[in-house]
């Protein structure tokens, strides 16, 4: 606060009334918070978007304040061709969620100047978070510094990063570009030499797990989501929720609803939340199975209400259950 009172003229609006809906036209704001920086002329200087440390947000008004900030936006430092380390790591903070392909980009340049000896935790971590395929620029700096990593990462946790590395290049170069469609035939002839058929069968589902849903192609989801979650054993409990509720919204097959009330009773098991107890109050509801559906959808309304959550649909489920 001291230093912003003491370099800024700082102005809260709400962008949804008056003077802020031109505002939020003006600077493309589309969610909040946003930050915006203008100089004395109204011109963006710099704009950050979401919830910030405060050391980051403090560091990114630091820049912004100095008499070179002052003069150029910090998009335009960088492709100038800005090589301090300090404001590298910062721009790619403050973008990393707001334009991830431009943070990308700026840490091509940042990995490319620092050394390795001075590779920190954090700069392995915003390494792999930007990290895909063996064609991108860092995938050298992975393997370069494969020792760096393990201080932070098993062996287990590095390997299974470099095969989806290697993987997602194969997919990429797998898809029928006509159709959209992966050539699995040709996908397993490219995997073949760079993982085993078995990590290569585990990558390729558990993209179709999180590609099918997307599409609108639900039977074909759960057909596979059966095949690879089985009674749930072992599956993320997370994987398990997203699933049951996927099930809960487009699944008619009382079969297939029987297997995700499995998945939905063992996630509960594990963690009770009202959101939890309320896909599997509807799962039931699907089967018939009404006086449980009922006790779970009560349970949900008041788990949410003493959490002060939002619990409109299981008080919904519930009174319509209550009407039958």
């Amino acid at each position: 606060g001291t230093f912003f009172n003491s370099t800024f003229i700082n102005a809260k609006i709400d962008m949804e009334k008056g003077e802020g809906r031109d505002i939020a036209k003006k600077y493309g704001v589309y969610s909040y918070p946003t930050f915006l920086f203008l100089n004395g002329d109204g011109e963006l200087v710099h704009k950050s978007m979401g919830y910030q440390e405060a050391g980051s947000f403090l560091n990114a008004a630091m820049l912004v304040s100095n008499p070179q900030g002052a003069k150029a936006t910090f998009k335009e430092r960088f492709e100038k061709g800005e090589t301090d380390l300090a404001f590298l790591f910062d721009l790619i903070i403050q973008n990393y969620q707001s334009d991830k392909e431009f943070a990308k980009k700026v840490s091509e340049r940042y990995f490319e100047l620092k050394p390795s000896s001075e590779l920190t935790k954090e700069d392995l971590m915003m390494l792999l978070y930007f990290l895909r395929t063996t064609d991108d620029k860092n995938y050298k700096v992975f393997t370069d510094n494969k020792n760096q990593f393990l201080k932070f990462i098993t062996e287990e946790e590095y390997t299974k990063f470099d095969n989806s590395c290697r993987l997602n290049l194969v997919l990429s170069d797998s898809v029928n570009e006509k159709t959209m469609e992966i050539d699995e035939a040709k996908y397993y002839k490219l995997a073949k030499d760079k993982v085993s058929e078995v990590e290569a069968k585990a990558f390729l589902n558990q993209f179709k797990l999180n590609y099918l849903p997307s599409v609108g192609k639900y039977n074909e989801y759960a057909k596979l989501a059966v095949e690879v979650y089985g009674d749930g054993t072992n599956i993320d409990n997370n994987e398990l929720l997203k699933s049951s509720f996927i099930f809960s919204q487009y699944i008619l097959d009382p079969a297939m609803i029987n297997k995700a009330v499995v998945w939905a009773e063992k996630a509960i098991m594990r963690v009770e939340t009202g959101e939890s107890t309320y896909i599997l109050a509807k799962l039931y509801s699907l089967i018939g199975k009404n006086e449980e559906a009922k006790m779970y959808a009560e349970q949900s309304v008041n788990l949410l209400k003493n959490s002060n959550e939002d619990y409109t649909y299981p008080l919904q489920l519930l009174n319509e259950l209550v009407k039958k």
